[in-house]
Order: structure tokens, then C-alpha cells, then sequence
């Protein structure tokens, strides 16, 4: 199964050698989101080179959404905004890739198996079939005609919002769409729905309850998630590609809040240098942090609730995650603040920085680095089976992907609010605290 993802900014994720067998040429990827035990993914794909494989059939259904760049398939060339889908055991003819091309590609239910083949496998159901879709072509249709939604068994259509079908499973009910907001649209109520749905922001803006998103943002979450209280930016509106494995159906809740109850034994009030238990969160990539308040889920239980502008700033308040920002790398809305410092994870921080204070001026003495998982000189290399060397697909043409040490001509990444650059391979909110906590400890030994 996937982990809840949510959110991401795919800046923040590092390359791999693209699962693609059967081909010539070389792509890297970063993974959005994996399922490790079926091998579905979904993820950023650019190709370094041409790239070419002849026709075949996929062992998962295979989605590919042009970011930029050309993708030929067949006799259709595609440019950025198109699409096309090969459900398994369908026959995809050859594809070609232009240099530099890059795309969103999603694979369900199956690993990156590839058979060369001239004809569908016999299990393919009369109704699947190759889809190509031009969306340039495809005009922007109103929700309350366009959606996959089941209206009939919940939810509301609500004005401002436009699809583009780009795929839907008639059987099953999985499908791929294109959704513009308008700007300014705002949906209030909570909600939740039977299936998983994962989306990759593709233009302009939006906030709700787990935050801000932005372009080369992303999440996915599991079926029956509450999430909601959208409000979009005021001058571009929002444009998401969106993926659910069914129809929709929207559960609506107001006045919800996650709550934590239990009596504390050993720590807490009367126990210095402890910390209080957090609430579970998805995984956030660096550039969003650790969400400011995660029992807010509904916009009733906050101030001026009825008001959009005095929620938004609100909001902006909470989560800080409209701040954050690569620096140079995308332009700020109109009125929005720079940077600024944030808590971290409100009454818990200052308890739990001062417990890793203790702990590293203890560590410090014994010559040890608390950021390393054992003393310093001590090597530690975890064992690899030999199966795992060679049953991930390679890079064609070459024993191993040459993937670029970070993103050539990128601007530098900056963590949001502290002002540092942020390390390539992020290793998560704790470690993150220890690097401040033994930065201020060394701090303090050079002023002695």
C-alpha cells in the first residue's frame, strides 16, 4: 500500500535511474509517491537523452502526462499538456522521447515489467484499450456536468470549478482528470470519500487545512482522510492533475477536530527535558515542514470562520506553508510575506529541543557525533542481498544511471524560514532539530 503523502514539493526528492526496461536511451526519475509491495508509483521522469523502445505490453496500467518536451507513440506526437494510457496487457506502439523531455508518469497496480510484444495479452477486457488525448484540444467542461463524482450517493457540486477527462476505467471508476479552480473558489466543508486520490499542482495556487500548494507540488492520500477548506489564489485560480482508483463520493463534516487524550506517567509538567506526544502526520517533504496545528480540520473551529480573508490569513498563520517558497524559483502572489521563523510543532518544541541539548552535550563529551547513528570512526555498511543488485531495471546502455550530484542550473534550495540551504538527502523534522541543537552547542564551546 502507499504511505499518506501530503505534501511534497518534488524540488525536495532526489533522482533515481528511471524504471524503464527494453529501452534505449537514459531518464531518472523522483518518486511522488511508491508502493513497495505491488509496485505501483507515481513520479517526475526526465530524459537526459533521445529515448526509444519498440512496441510491447506493460505489466501495470501506464500512465504518461507530458510536462514538456515530445512524445511520440506510434504515428501521435505529443507535446506538453498531453496524455496517454495503456491499461495492462494493453499493446503500446513504439515510443519515441525527445532530449530533455520531461514527464509525470504513473503506474498502477503492477511493477516496470515490459514484455516486447506485437498484439494485446489474451486476458485484456473488450473495453481497455490505448487512449491519447491532446488536451489542448479538449475543452475546459463545468463540474456540475463534467465530474466522475456520484452526486447521487453524496456531495455538491460547487460552481468555479472545470474537468477534463482525460481517463476513466468504465468498470472500476478509476480515473485521470484535468481540474482548474477559478481564482478566489472556496469550498468550506470538510470531506472524505471512499477512494485514494493523489494530485500534482500544474499551475497557480491553493490553501486547505494540510497547508499550501503550489506548482511541482504533490499528495496522495488513502481512502476516508477528512481534508478540505480549500481556498484558492485570487489571481490565478489552481490547476491540478487529479488520479482517484473510483468515483467520487464526498462525506461532508463541520466542527471536527482531531483530539489526543491519556494521562501522562513520566513526563511532561514536573518532568524537565521531556517533550509531549505528537499527532500522527502524512509525510511533508523539507520545503513544507511538519504541519503547524494537526488537529485543525475544520474551518469552523477557527476564528472568523464565515470570513475568506480573515481565514486565509489565518490560516497563513498556522501552517506558514504559504511562505514556503524556493528562493528564486517561483514568484510570491501579490501581498503575500517573505519568509519568516515558524515554531516547530508548538508547546512541544522548546521541551523537546532542550532534551536534545542535554543529549548532545553528553554525546559531545563521549566524542561521539549525535547525528550519527553510531561513534565517529566507526564504519557500519548495511548488508544487500545479492538479488537486490540486479532485479531493479538498469540504465540502458550503461552498468549504471549517471544521475546529476543535485539539479544543474536549478536555483538553490532554501528550508523555508530558517534561511539555510537545504541538504540534499533530508532526513526528516527530528534530525533536522538535532542539527540545530549541536549547531548551538558548538556555538556556545567557541565562546568559552
Amino acid at each position: 500500500m502507499r504511505a499518506h503523502v501530503e505534501i511534497i514539493d518534488e524540488r525536495d526528492h532526489i533522482w533515481h535511474p528511471a524504471e524503464f526496461v527494453g529501452a534505449t536511451g537514459r531518464a531518472r526519475q523522483k518518486n511522488l509517491s511508491y508502493d513497495e509491495e505491488d509496485g505501483s508509483a507515481s513520479a517526475k521522469v526526465v530524459f537526459d537523452t533521445a529515448w526509444h523502445r519498440p512496441a510491447g505490453v506493460h505489466h501495470a496500467e501506464t500512465e504518461w502526462y507530458v510536462l514538456s518536451g515530445q512524445v511520440r507513440v506510434g504515428a501521435d506526437v505529443l507535446g506538453a499538456g498531453d496524455y496517454w494510457m495503456a491499461p495492462t496487457g494493453v499493446w503500446t506502439p513504439e515510443i519515441t522521447v525527445a532530449a530533455g523531455t520531461e514527464i509525470l508518469f504513473f503506474r498502477e497496480y503492477g511493477d516496470w515489467g515490459f514484455d516486447i510484444a506485437s498484439s494485446d495479452r489474451p486476458e485484456v477486457r473488450a473495453d481497455q484499450q490505448l487512449i491519447v488525448q491532446r488536451t489542448s484540444e479538449m475543452p475546459w467542461v463545468p463540474v456540475e456536468i463534467g465530474s466522475p463524482m456520484r452526486f447521487d450517493l453524496g456531495g455538491t457540486p460547487v460552481t468555479g470549478l472545470h474537468i477534463k477527462m482525460l481517463h476513466r476505467d468504465p468498470t472500476t471508476g478509476h480515473y485521470t482528470r484535468l481540474i482548474h479552480a477559478e481564482p478566489g473558489w472556496v469550498e468550506h466543508p470538510l470531506a472524505h470519500h471512499p477512494c485514494y486520490e493523489e494530485a500534482y499542482t500544474l499551475q497557480g495556487r491553493f490553501e486547505y487545512n494540510y497547508g499550501s500548494m503550489w506548482e511541482g507540488t504533490y499528495f496522495f492520500r488513502p481512502p476516508l482522510l477528512r481534508h478540505g477548506d480549500f481556498v484558492t489564489a485570487e489571481d490565478t485560480g489552481c490547476t491540478w492533475l487529479l488520479r482517484s482508483d473510483s468515483d467520487l463520493v464526498d462525506w461532508y463534516t463541520d466542527d471536527a477536530r482531531v483530539e489526543m487524550h491519556g494521562t501522562p506517567l513520566n513526563y511532561g509538567e514536573g518532568y524537565p527535558g521531556t517533550a509531549m506526544p505528537r499527532l500522527p502526520q502524512p509525510v511533508r517533504s523539507m520545503s513544507l515542514g511538519p504541519m503547524k496545528d494537526p488537529a485543525y480540520q475544520s474551518p469552523s473551529a477557527e476564528p472568523a470562520a464565515c470570513d475568506p480573508q480573515a481565514r486565509r490569513r489565518h490560516r497563513g498563520d498556522r501552517s506558514g506553508d504559504h511562505e514556503r517558497h524556493h528562493a528564486g524559483a517561483r514568484a510570491e502572489l501579490p501581498g503575500e510575506p517573505g519568509p519568516q521563523p515558524r515554531e516547530q510543532d508548538c508547546a512541544a518544541a522548546e521541551p523537546l529541543e532542550e532534551a536534545l541539548r542535554v543529549a548532545a552535550l553528553r554525546w559531545r563529551g563521549e566524542g561521539r557525533d549525535p547525528r550519527l547513528a553510531h561513534p565517529v570512526g566507526e564504519p557500519v555498511e548495511a548488508p544487500v542481498d545479492e538479488h537486490q543488485r540486479h532485479d531493479r531495471p538498469a540504465a540502458v546502455d550503461e552498468s549504471e544511471a549517471e544521475i546529476p550530484d543535485g539539479e544543474a542550473g536549478q536555483p538553490q534550495r532554501v528550508h523555508p524560514g530558517a534561511g539555510q540551504p537545504v541538504r540534499q538527502r533530508t532526513r526528516g523534522v527530528r534530525n533536522h532539530a538535532v542539527d540545530q541543537v549541536v549547531e548551538q552547542v558548538d556555538a556556545d564551546d567557541s565562546h568559552r
